[in-house]
Formats: structure tokens, C-alpha cells, sequence
């Protein structure tokens, strides 16, 4: 069997701020369907990578950065999605928070509402779905910013800490939903310092370390 195509490759990419050499990356790369988790101490430059990946943030220089076989790195959604570690939520409810990328989209108003429909079931919030969502709680808010993001249907979701500060069981139902996020047209990065459960599946492992990336 061949393997999937190439969704993203890196050369010589590197970042610093004030000085400091924050990332120093000889080379990266992933394929489509696939899942990897990006791990390092705090101030390792998890985030600091995952912007850049997003493009949210312009490294300093790059020999090479392709997404998709192209040099010209997608920098909005919803090609490419960001999870902050901080989900940000709209002063609106559960479903329109979900809804607002694909209002972006321009989407005819039955598609965008059958996505969010789908979207919610599958990240259990359809019961909140009128509620305002600053309000509902901090699991509650990571499971609607991921069905945000899966109603926009995106090739590579970039997920920073998106089981941090939260229990036990909001932890395992947030990583059971990553799980279920890598397929054959979409991968996953997931940043994190602390041990993931099994719940998240098969995955390669990227470990940041003084600014360099190893693989485990």
C-alpha cells in the first residue's frame, strides 16, 4: 500500500524572540491522516510552532514551508485551524459560535446549520446549543471550540494544550473527540506537556527540545 501524500514539510525553520533562540528545526514533515503529538517542557515553543504552522505567526526563516505541495502556506481557515489554549468565545450562543467560521464561508444557510447540527452531536453540546457560551463550563467550551473547528472541515488542526487545566473525565472526553479527528483528508498536531491518555489514539511523537525537534 502507498503512502498518503505529503500535507506539510518544514526546512531550516527557525524563531526567536529578544535574542533567544527559541526554535532551531533542521526539518519537519506529516501526511495527510496522520496524528501527531507535539510534546516539550513550558517555554519549550510548542505554541511559538504551532502559530507558525497556522500562520499566525512568520518564523524568521524557512528554507522550505509547504502545505499541501504548494509553497504558499494557507494562513485562514479552513484549510488550516487553531485551537488557543484558551478557546475564545464568542458573547453569543453555543451555536453561533460554532456557526461563525462557516458564516465566513459564505455557506448557503441549510449547509451551515446542517454542519453545526453535525458538529454539536458529535462534540455532545447539542443541549447547549442556545446557550450563551462564555457561560457554560471550561470542558464544555474546549468540546464546542472543537466542534467549531470540525464543522470547518480542515486539513490540518493545530490543538494547543486542548486538555489542560481541565478533570479527569473533561480531559478523557476532549482527547476521545481528537481521536476522532484524524482521517484520511484531515491530520492532527496536539500540543502538550502532560501525558495524553490512550483515548487519543495512534500517533507519532514530536518532542521539543532547546529549540530542536526529535521524533520518539
Amino acid at each position: 500500500m502507498s503512502e498518503s501524500p505529503l500535507l506539510l514539510r518544514a526546512e531550516g525553520l527557525q524563531k526567536s524572540f529578544g535574542g533567544r533562540a527559541v526554535l532551531n528545526i533542521k526539518e519537519l514533515s506529516m501526511r495527510r491522516g496522520e496524528s501527531v503529538v507535539l510534546t516539550g517542557e513550558n517555554g519549550s515553543g510548542k505554541t511559538t510552532l504551532l502559530k507558525i504552522l497556522a500562520g499566525l505567526l512568520q518564523a524568521d526563516n524557512a528554507k522550505v514551508l509547504m502545505f499541501d505541495g504548494t509553497n504558499n502556506h494557507p494562513r485562514i481557515a479552513p484549510q488550516v485551524s487553531y485551537l488557543h489554549q484558551t478557546p475564545y468565545m464568542f458573547a453569543a450562543s453555543v451555536r453561533a459560535n460554532i456557526e461563525y467560521g462557516l458564516r465566513r464561508l459564505n455557506l448557503p444557510r441549510a449547509a451551515r446549520e446542517s454542519r453545526a447540527q453535525e458538529a454539536m452531536q458529535w462534540a455532545g453540546v447539542s443541549h447547549l446549543s442556545n446557550e450563551h457560551a462564555p457561560n457554560i463550563s471550561g470542558g464544555e467550551q474546549r468540546r464546542t471550540a472543537l466542534a467549531r473547528i470540525r464543522a470547518l472541515r480542515p486539513r490540518l488542526c493545530l490543538l494547543d494544550e486542548p486538555s489542560a487545566h481541565l478533570d479527569t473525565k473533561g480531559a478523557a472526553r476532549v482527547e476521545e473527540l481528537i481521536a476522532q479527528m484524524t482521517n484520511k483528508e484531515s491530520s492532527v498536531i496536539t500540543a502538550s506537556h502532560l501525558p495524553l491518555s490512550p483515548a487519543i489514539g495512534k500517533h507519532r511523537k514530536w518532542k521539543l527540545q532547546n529549540g530542536g525537534l526529535s521524533e520518539d
